[in-house]
């Protein structure tokens, strides 16, 4: 009866082990999933931008290879991680906003107020490259001339605030739904994948 009791036991401590295991394994399968859908084409606009320019003005077309290059050894430099320093993350964004700058040229501007207290604080991977990629496709989309990109990332009351902002206008649940190249992945992933590392974030989208 001792024997049966403690194998009983046993068994209950390896069905436990293996049914969070499980769960484990689930959680990092469903964090994989969400981290990869981040920003599906900009590889093929960027080789399409490199395409047009070559012959045309080629030093913008090697500028864009290069950008590309850093941004690609970033990604694959994060490959198996979650979290990444913010300053990590920026020089990302500058490399992706550099070529959309050679893309659109005149049409962007770019605005960068990161204070040095916030570099090494971590985040998500990609996270302030979704928000900037939402907002140079939208603004260019809901604004005329030059589009006014705004990057910032400060500390207030002990938390860590990343604003993106552009001068285009807000599009409303009803029109991105009716706009058959607007989906709102990007954002409704992010937002999955900040649920994912804290039930307590805040994310607000305003005009």
């Amino acid at each position: 009866m001792v024997f049966a009791v403690v194998k009983n036991r046993i068994d209950l401590q390896r069905e436990t082990e293996n049914r969070l295991k499980a769960q484990s394994l689930t959680q990092q399968a469903k964090w994989m999933m969400l981290r990869y859908q981040v920003n599906p084409h900009f590889l093929f606009n960027a080789l399409n931008s490199i395409r047009a320019l070559i012959g045309h003005n080629d030093d913008e077309a090697r500028k864009i290879v290069t950008e590309m290059s850093e941004y690609f050894r970033y990604s694959l430099s994060i490959e198996k991680k979650t979290l990444v320093e913010v300053k990590e993350e920026i020089k990302a964004v500058e490399n992706y906003l550099e070529i959309q700058k050679i893309r659109y040229q005149d049409k962007l501007s770019i605005k960068k107020e990161v204070a040095s207290d916030v570099f090494n604080c971590l985040i998500p991977v990609f996270s302030i490259q979704t928000l900037v990629e939402n907002a140079v496709k939208y603004g260019l989309k809901t604004h005329e001339g030059t589009v006014a990109i705004i990057i910032k990332a400060f500390f207030s009351n002990n938390q860590l605030n990343i604003l993106i902002k552009n001068s285009g206008k807000l599009i409303s649940p009803m029109q991105e739904n009716n706009n058959e190249n607007g989906t709102n992945t990007g954002i409704k992933n992010l937002k999955s994948r900040l649920n994912y590392l804290d039930k307590d974030y805040k994310f607000i989208q305003s005009h």
